[in-house]
């Protein structure tokens, strides 16, 4: 069995928030990008800028649990002002 999680999270984007959510996830995927642990933070955004689908891969579980509490947390509640978490799909 594998040790690699990942993950796909679909956010709808709030009415008018697109450009305040580009700002708050900068910072978020460049310090993703520097954790040990982290294997992949990449997102795309749909045309009419509505939709936002994030793709996360970590090394294992404690990968994971060090993104969320460290890297992720300071950003939660600036992130969830910007969009609303519509899905989350865990494969590992």
């Amino acid at each position: 069995m594998r040790s690699e999680i990942y993950w796909v999270v679909d956010c709808a984007v709030r009415p008018g928030r697109f450009e305040e959510f580009r700002r708050v996830v900068a910072p978020i995927v460049a310090a993703t990008k520097q954790e040990a642990g982290s294997i992949a933070y990449d997102y795309s955004v749909n045309d009419d800028k509505t939709r936002v689908l994030i793709y996360e891969a970590y090394r294992d579980s404690s990968s994971i649990v060090t993104h969320v509490t460290e890297t992720f947390a300071p950003f939660a509640e600036a992130f969830t002002a910007c969009v609303e978490i519509e899905g989350f799909t865990v494969f590992g």
